[in-house]
């Protein structure tokens, strides 16, 4: 069994993430700054981008808390449109969440973060 996210829905190149930081519109929780803008096609999947700095911790903890981001990315296909980029930035207290708590936290601005992905595509 694959769990991996195929290459269509991953933000890969420093252009992408930069473009996406500097064009997107920002959701903020508590351990999360959630940054959506529009993709590189109307009807693509949604790709998903993840940084974490040092300030979350060293490279173990930085690991993990990748893999639970992705996890949840994977488990709520419904999460974004079609069409959309979503960047993740890890804040620290991330690792000691579980896929559970991240899930939580996310389904907290799911509303937020589903009209503001809909104003990006309005717009594009």
């Amino acid at each position: 069994m694959n769990f991996r996210l195929p290459r269509a829905q991953r933000v890969a190149s420093r252009r992408d993430f930069l473009r996406i930081q500097q064009q997107g519109q920002r959701v903020t929780t508590a351990h999360f700054v959630l940054i959506v803008a529009p993709g590189p096609a109307p009807h693509a999947p949604p790709r998903l981008g993840i940084t974490a700095s040092k300030q979350v911790g060293n490279a173990v903890v930085r690991a993990r808390c990748k893999r639970l981001v992705r996890e949840v990315f994977r488990r709520a296909p419904g999460l974004l449109p079609d069409g959309v980029d979503l960047v993740v930035i890890v804040r620290t207290g991330v690792d000691a969440l579980g896929v559970a708590g991240v899930e939580a936290e996310w389904a907290s601005v799911r509303g937020v973060l589903s009209r503001r992905a809909g104003s990006i595509r309005k717009n594009t």
